[in-house]
């Protein structure tokens, strides 16, 4: 019975008052072990994680409630509920690393991440395609030079990023000049 009370003490401890910003760039050099840089998609999970640590300003990690993660995932108004609920995931993400490093702690297994309340997406969130007639109108309405863009990223699969990268650090942009107008294809290589 000693023994249990000194690891609980020795738990308590390695809680120690960790700020979640802290602990988002020890999650961030967790994820590039063995790796340059992040995985497009890890870039996310760390941004959408950075937007939360301003809200909730100093406050350890382990302080920080379920009620605080929902205040603020309904601040974001202008978040669609798809992109909510993505928060909610990367925040769960944060919190379950955190756990497995006992910097806070679990009720019932579930961190206070975890126990936030599901987001339902509403179908119209969901990504839709456009009708051929809605694709008329834009190809009747758009200025002339941007009408490429549009066939390509209407009937090649291509995505905007890919068919213009809007920095850098995204994926490299189409090569135009794999665009053969004459011939009608588009080479794509990896």
């Amino acid at each position: 019975k000693k023994k249990k009370n000194v690891n609980r003490g020795k738990a308590e401890k390695d809680r120690q008052a960790v700020s979640v910003g802290v602990v988002i760039d020890s999650f961030e050099e967790f994820l590039k072990t063995g790796n340059k840089e992040l995985s497009r998609f890890h870039k996310s999970v760390i941004s959408s994680q950075r937007e939360f640590a301003p809200y909730i300003g100093n406050k350890a990690i382990n302080q920080i409630t379920r009620e605080d993660i929902t205040d603020w995932i309904n601040t974001k108004e202008d978040l669609s509920d798809k992109s909510k609920k993505d928060a909610r995931s990367h925040l769960q993400r944060l919190w379950k690393w955190a756990a497995g490093e006992n910097l806070v702690s679990t009720i019932n297994g579930l961190t206070a991440a975890e126990r936030v309340a599901q987001i339902k997406v509403a179908k119209s969130d969901s990504i839709r395609f456009l009708s051929a007639d809605e694709l008329e109108i834009l190809m009747k309405n758009i200025p002339k030079d941007y009408l490429p863009w549009l066939v390509m990223a209407a009937f090649s699969g291509l995505r905007s990023e890919e068919i213009h990268a809007r920095t850098l650090k995204e994926k490299k942009p189409l090569d135009w000049s794999q665009v053969d107008i004459e011939q009608g294809h588009i080479d794509l290589h990896a």
